[in-house]
């Protein structure tokens, strides 16, 4: 696999993943609550490199038919369709199904994650880690617990869930290592592959967000090394994999590259097994003016249940500020996702109002006070962001 360094960059030889997002495995994980980590880091490493084991991963979204990446890779689907078995239509309607009525969120990264864990770098490392799925769970639990607790959430209901998808995922990794998957993917084209890699490299290897998101968090990120794995066939998505590692689509601007990096460091911007904090962000769900704009959304766009949408508005929120500060300007538009982010455009304006970050209060404590002394209260969230009209 082609990757770029900054220099003195080590690799990571632990790897553990398991990102899920969804609120039903919140309750479920069992995980106790940990401080938030302390140590703070100085600077931003960069690695930048490609995935023939995520491509495929990545492609499952569309192959099971996910509304927003089907149609960006229809002639990709027709020459693959056309090599389909019944076995492998089923197996891939049985992934669809999963997707829709047990994970309610994006394949690709719920999957990346667990098999980030296993050091998959190839359709034969998943297919190897498709037969004995232990190994990924062994890393699992090899891992620093207090670390996932803070930016990864895995537990017993999380595994079980994985492990209703493999039988269907050994036999579609099977169907595109015999159809010849990753020469499809390359195509011809490892020199642009590289290309991609070495202007990605260029555009961020002199921006140092670490230390930034980090002050906006209130605690700091499990590494200075940020990896980014450009996936062709991951779009419209981005995933926040491991600690500082992400997915995102190679034909992002230069720009581009940097705001999504930040987005997904900023993912989750608080503990999410600590319950006075979920106590203040359930109390807004009280407050007319989100609840009416969350009961309104377009659910083909995800986060359609309450956690999903506090994580995600949270984050959108940390990461205007944090650009602003960056010199970058707005990050996205009120109308995007069919104008459903009301939640982080009230943040914004709260935090403009508190000068927030300030004094090393982390986001999660900075809610909890909010919210508690009545800045914040169900009813206010309106005239915070839009002078109550």
């Amino acid at each position: 696999m082609r990757r770029l360094k900054s220099p003195k960059v080590r690799r990571l030889n632990k790897a553990i993943a398991g990102l899920l997002a969804v609120s039903m495995l919140l309750a479920g994980c069992g995980l106790s609550i940990r401080p938030l980590p302390t140590a703070r880091h100085t600077q931003t490493n960069w690695v930048v490199r490609d995935s023939e084991a995520f491509e495929a991963i990545a492609f499952l979204n569309a192959l099971t038919g996910d509304p927003l990446a089907r149609g960006h890779y229809l002639a990709d689907l027709r020459h693959f369709e056309l090599l389909m078995t019944a076995e492998v239509k089923d197996a891939l309607a049985a992934l669809a199904n999963f997707r829709d009525q047990t994970l309610h969120a994006h394949l690709s990264g719920f999957l990346m994650s667990f098999f980030l864990a296993g050091n998959a770098e190839t359709l034969d490392d998943l297919l190897a880690l498709t037969a004995d799925p232990d190994l990924i769970r062994k890393a699992l639990q090899d891992y620093d617990r207090s670390l996932v607790e803070i930016n990864v959430y895995y537990g017993d209901q999380g595994w079980q869930m994985f492990e209703q998808t493999v039988p269907s995922l050994r036999v579609v990794f099977q169907f595109l290592k015999d159809a010849d998957f990753a020469g499809y993917w390359q195509g011809g084209n490892e020199s642009q592959i590289q290309q991609e890699i070495d202007r990605i490299y260029a555009a961020v290897r002199d921006w140092n967000i670490v230390p930034v998101i980090e002050q906006h968090l209130g605690f700091g990120l499990p590494s200075d090394q940020v990896t980014i794995y450009l996936i062709h066939f991951l779009w419209p998505y981005g995933h926040h994999l491991i600690g500082t590692s992400l997915a995102t689509v190679p034909e992002d601007s230069d720009v581009g590259v940097v705001r999504t990096t930040v987005h997904e460091l900023l993912h989750n911007p608080f503990n999410n097994t600590d319950p006075a904090f979920w106590e203040a962000a359930n109390a807004l769900k009280e407050d007319p003016f989100l609840s009416e704009a969350f009961a309104a959304r377009d659910p083909k766009y995800g986060y359609n249940n309450w956690p999903d949408y506090v994580a995600e508005d949270s984050v959108r929120a940390l990461e205007q500020r944090i650009e602003e500060s960056l010199g970058l300007g707005q990050r996205w538009t009120w109308t995007e996702d069919g104008g459903m982010h009301v939640l982080a455009r009230v943040l914004v304006a709260l935090m403009e109002q508190q000068d927030f970050p300030q004094n090393g209060e982390s986001y999660q404590d900075f809610i909890i006070r909010m919210v508690a002394e009545g800045t914040l209260a169900p009813g206010r969230a309106e005239s915070l962001c839009c002078g109550g009209s």
